[in-house]
């Protein structure tokens, strides 16, 4: 899956492939894992303080 989701980030020029760690994927942001919210969090936060 990850293979599929890099080729399509690569099709964008600015594209940036962010893999977030956990055994729950998308469950995790119900809180089922307590390390996905801030891995989302700290990219987020990265992601948002960079000049445009």
């Amino acid at each position: 899956m990850d293979e599929i989701i890099a080729a399509e980030v690569s099709l964008v020029p600015t594209g940036e492939l962010r893999v977030i760690e956990s055994l729950d994927g998308h469950m995790g942001l119900i809180a089922t894992d307590p390390g996905y919210l801030p891995q989302v969090e700290a990219n987020l936060r990265e992601l948002l303080g960079r000049e445009a």
